[in-house]
Parts: C-alpha cells; sequence; structure tokens
C-alpha cells in the first residue's frame, strides 16, 4: 500500500508542481521561520493564501499546471528494488530523452 499511495505517479507529479510553484511563491524560496519575530510571516502562508496566489497566477508554470491539473506525465519508471540492468535502461531512456526530461523524482531518501 505504502508504494502504491506515496508514489503514485499522479500525487508524485502534483507534489513536483507543488514544490516549484511555492519555490516561485514564498520569499527566497523557504517559508519564513516559525519562531521570533517571523513566526507572524509563518503563520500567514496559510491554504488560502497559497490557492489564491496560486489562482492569481502568481506561481509561475507549475502554478497554471496546478490550477488546470495540466500535470507532467510519467514517461519511464524503474521497479521498486531496480536492478543494475534497470539503472542501465534509466540512463539510456534519460541520454535518448535530453532535455525533454522536465522533472525526476528519486525515492532513494524513502
Amino acid at each position: 500500500m505504502f508504494t502504491q499511495v506515496y508514489f503514485h505517479k499522479t500525487r508524485v507529479a502534483y507534489d513536483v508542481h507543488l514544490r516549484e510553484a511555492l519555490k516561485k511563491l514564498l520569499p527566497r524560496g523557504h517559508f519564513p521561520a516559525p519562531a521570533g519575530l517571523a513566526l507572524k510571516s509563518y503563520l500567514e502562508w496559510d491554504d488560502w493564501k497559497v490557492l489564491g496566489l496560486i489562482s492569481n497566477r502568481r506561481a509561475g508554470d507549475h502554478g497554471a499546471r496546478l490550477k488546470s491539473r495540466n500535470h507532467y506525465r510519467r514517461v519511464y519508471e524503474t521497479p521498486e528494488v531496480p536492478t543494475k540492468k534497470d539503472l542501465e535502461l534509466l540512463e539510456k531512456v534519460r541520454n535518448r530523452l535530453g532535455r525533454l526530461v522536465v522533472a525526476e523524482e528519486s525515492a532513494a531518501k524513502s
């Protein structure tokens, strides 16, 4: 279930778009520190503020993709536990597509 939910192709695509939209919206690409003088500013970054900025076209291409539900599509995926051959094929696909690859997510951290 973990793999089917957390690594579902559509959820992963929207993670990419949300992360990149927030980088464009947030000061210096990060949330303010949730402490001290910056706490008030941090608390202002709620869902309504982010959704409003996305709706007002302030989040760039990724925000537009979120708003229109036009997410990136999966082109290639390795098995959960890729073999050396799987990784070699991934490299071939990556090289063949070149600049057409606009996002790549890895489950290595998970």
